[in-house]
């Protein structure tokens, strides 16, 4: 049984994730930094687990991706989709960050 508390953790911690993320961006940019993107497909989705997997275009291993890392509409993800990445470090190694559906 869920908590009402539990609930409200895990909701705080997505919007800590969510500002880092934005913090991050802005840093860079006014550090004149440009994190260039990558391409590559969605290889699978699970769109009720919020989590898969994508293909780079550069032959690179596949990249893990949570829901949480895709900028726009993230219930429009399908298999099979072209995308723009930035390759970040996860919790669990290599992970798909700021990406955009095509």
């Amino acid at each position: 049984m869920i908590s009402i508390f539990q609930d409200v953790d895990k909701k705080q911690a997505e919007n800590n994730k969510d500002s880092q993320k934005e913090s991050l961006k802005i840093i860079n940019k006014q550090r004149g930094i440009h994190v260039s993107k990558s391409k590559g497909t969605i290889k699978f989705f699970n769109k009720q687990k919020g989590f898969g997997f994508i293909t780079p275009d550069n032959g690179g291993k596949e990249l893990f991706v949570h829901i949480s890392n895709i900028e726009g509409d993230a219930e429009s993800v399908n298999e099979g989709q072209k995308v723009s990445f930035v390759e970040g470090q996860g919790r669990k190694g290599p992970e798909a960050t700021e990406v955009t559906l095509h």
